[in-house]
């Protein structure tokens, strides 16, 4: 009994499984019916408030474009009679006046009666002796007015047409009736012009004229009395009373020219320790102008080269170029002071000439030099020394130095 009763209750569960799975299929469809229902009716409504939408954006367009197209006329009258209004109430709430509360005119003054003078009573006789008093007063302005200005001559008149005889009025002819009167009225008012005499000019004794002294602008060339203040560059004077003779005799030149001079003399310093310490070209510099007395020009380089480290237009040295006195002052200090100070000094080689009569030489320390006071000195460097000659060749050129006192090795 309980196996048959165990089979009929599992059909009836499976039974009752199947269905609650169709009822909630069923509602879940249901639901989902409502769901696309609400969609669809909130589509609907959002099409409609924008359509709406757009009737209200085209209906303003409509209402700008109007007013836009309405004539310029019909705003002029809106705004008049906005203007008018208020005048218009000002003027209502005036009130009116009757007649009798009108203000009284004022009562008029009566003029005072004019006082009349009566004219004295002439007789004939006065009276003609007025007219011609009257008439000779007008006739002696005209004359003094004539004088003054000269008449201005017609157009007519000067090309030659003739103008009809105008009609004398009655007044020329009452001022031509008394001529007799008016004659000696003229002649009373006439005054007698005394000439001027001009005074004579006094005669004074002819003054001579001295011409002022010519200044001349241009400075005055230096006299032989002033250059004798300053001393004399002993190695130029040297060269040319003691040197040039003896080369004239020894070499058998034709002419002075011939012989050979110092032309110039370079020094040039060249810095290594560029690169380490910029500042270092400073102080280089200062004591090549102080050993030759003129302003030195920096070297730069031509090309960069990264194993030196070093770069294009990169300041590397510096030289200086002299001529004349301070070139013979610079060979006379080199000779005399500079080279006997260098340890160990035996004398200069005589190798060193180019083969075109320019000699180089080198010098190791700076402080040979007496302008260069050692404590003052940073780091003691050497610079080159290069002395260009005119000379042809190598043996004229040593000749000249030996004789100039360039001390040579033996």
């Amino acid at each position: 009994m309980d196996e048959l009763e165990k089979k009929e209750k599992k059909p009836a569960t499976k039974k009752a499984a199947t269905k609650k799975e169709e009822s909630s299929a069923t509602t879940a469809a249901n639901s989902a019916v409502k769901a696309a229902k609400a969609a669809a009716d909130a589509a609907k409504a959002a099409a409609e408030a924008a359509a709406a939408a757009m009737a209200a954006a085209s209906d303003l367009e409509n209402a700008a474009m109007a007013e836009v197209a309405k004539p310029k006329t019909t705003r002029a009258k809106k705004i008049m009679d906005a203007e008018d209004k208020p005048v218009k109430e000002k003027t209502a709430a005036k009130p009116k006046t009757s007649a009798k509360e009108k203000v009284p005119a004022k009562e008029k003054v009566p003029a005072k009666p004019k006082v009349v003078k009566e004219k004295p009573v002439l007789t004939k006789e006065e009276a003609a002796e007025n007219a011609k008093k009257t008439t000779t007063t007008t006739k002696v302005k005209a004359v003094a007015k004539e004088k003054a200005a000269p008449k201005a001559v017609p157009i007519s008149t000067a090309i030659g047409v003739k103008k009809p005889a105008a009609k004398k009025s009655a007044v020329k002819k009452a001022e031509e009736a008394p001529k007799a009167e008016e004659i000696k009225v003229e002649k009373s008012i006439e005054i007698k012009a005394e000439p001027i005499i001009a005074p004579k000019p006094v005669s004074t004794p002819a003054q001579k004229i001295v011409p002022a002294p010519v200044v001349d602008k241009k400075p005055a060339a230096a006299s032989p009395a002033d250059l004798s203040k300053y001393p004399a560059n002993r190695l130029k004077t040297r060269y040319s009373k003691e040197i040039i003779p003896a080369l004239l005799k020894d070499n058998n030149y034709k002419n002075v020219m011939q012989v050979p001079r110092l032309e110039k003399i370079i020094l040039n310093m060249r810095m290594g320790d560029i690169k380490d310490n910029a500042k270092s070209i400073q102080s280089a510099v200062k004591e090549l102008e102080s050993i030759a007395g003129q302003k030195a020009i920096l070297t730069k380089a031509k090309k960069s080269v990264a194993n030196f480290k070093l770069r294009e237009n990169q300041p590397v040295g510096a030289k200086v170029t002299l001529r004349g006195n301070r070139m013979y002052e610079f060979y006379d200090k080199l000779v005399s002071i500079a080279l006997p100070r260098m340890r160990d000094f035996r004398g200069v080689s005589a190798k060193s000439f180019d083969g075109r009569g320019n000699y180089a030489m080198g010098i190791k320390e700076q402080i040979v030099f007496p302008e260069i006071s050692y404590e003052l000195v940073e780091k003691v460097r050497g610079f080159d020394i290069i002395i260009v000659t005119t000379a042809n060749s190598d043996e004229e050129a040593k000749t000249l130095l030996t004789k100039m006192g360039m001390p040579f090795k033996n």
